[in-house]
């Protein structure tokens, strides 16, 4: 494959000096770089086919244009000019590429899978201390923290004037929440709250969502550069956008009205809390 996409007779004529092209390659010394080597050539392969694939006018367009330009990264370079433009079109059309492929193309950076970084919420969870992190936070999640027990009522000491403290004193079970029960019952409810849910699994990295799942401490990398795989992550960043939009008009909707709000929100969680299942008695069975 990977061979067959750069010995492609549009890709030949691309290399008007095929021996001077060559002479920047030296021969692998062991096996190690001879491993390094094939991996790359793979690699730029794989950028060619999706570049084809995805983006056929541009691909051909570009291949018109810089009928000169090498089809694989120089020793010292990070990507071939035709994946810098590859990429740059996945950002406009897909998804994001992260900052650093654009800003800081040293060849330890050239990405061999498909980079994703935090995006929403996550993105504000860095390496360092989490509760900077959670300090820097919208009232509304620092509210569902609080909810789902990460956070202690003592860290908004000093926040809320009376009557809106009150909800600190709200009886918050202390049982699992059944997601799915959850779901359904937002789904009932009218306005943002029906978006509660979302904003639930936003918290708990739990959204189906590579952008909105993934953690700076465990990263997604085996998100290869297949059509397939782009395709499908294409899919779930535009998922990503919309469930990051509705848990906002949640959030904003939470901190509208504090204490009337979140005490639905609170009387909707409980409600979704699992409760031991009954005997033939309607009692609930000795442990």
């Amino acid at each position: 494959m990977a061979l067959a996409i750069l010995l492609a007779p549009q890709c030949l004529t691309m290399i008007p000096d095929i021996h001077q092209w060559l002479s920047a390659f030296q021969l692998p010394a062991d096996i190690s770089q001879a491993t390094e080597f094939t991996s790359l050539v793979r690699s730029a392969s794989q950028y060619l086919d999706l570049y084809q694939h995805f983006f056929p006018a541009d691909f051909q367009q570009s291949m018109q244009r810089n009928s000169r330009r090498g089809l694989l990264p120089l020793p010292g370079n990070t990507y071939t000019l035709f994946e810098m433009q590859f990429l740059h079109l996945v950002e406009k059309h897909f998804f994001p590429i992260p900052e650093y492929v654009f800003d800081d193309p040293c060849e330890e950076n050239r990405c061999f899978g498909v980079p994703i970084e935090p995006y929403g919420l996550s993105s504000i969870y860095e390496y360092g201390n989490i509760g900077d992190a959670v300090v820097e936070m919208d009232l509304g999640w620092q509210l569902l923290l609080y909810l789902t027990g990460e956070l202690q009522g003592a860290f908004f000491d000093g926040t809320f004037d009376p009557p809106v403290d009150d909800v600190l004193d709200l009886d918050i079970g202390s049982g699992r929440v059944d997601r799915e029960r959850l779901r359904k019952q937002c789904e009932e409810q009218k306005g943002p709250l029906s978006f509660f849910y979302l904003a639930i699994a936003m918290v708990e990295h739990d959204t189906g969502t590579a952008w909105l799942d993934v953690t700076y401490d465990m990263p997604i990398d085996d998100a290869m550069w297949e059509r397939e795989v782009v395709e499908e992550l294409a899919r779930q960043f535009r998922a990503s956008e919309e469930i990051w939009e509705k848990a906002k008009q949640f959030v904003d909707w939470l901190e509208e009205d504090i204490l009337h709000h979140f005490t639905e929100v609170v009387n909707l969680w409980n409600l979704c809390m699992d409760v031991p299942h009954l005997n033939e008695l309607g009692k609930a069975p000795q442990p």
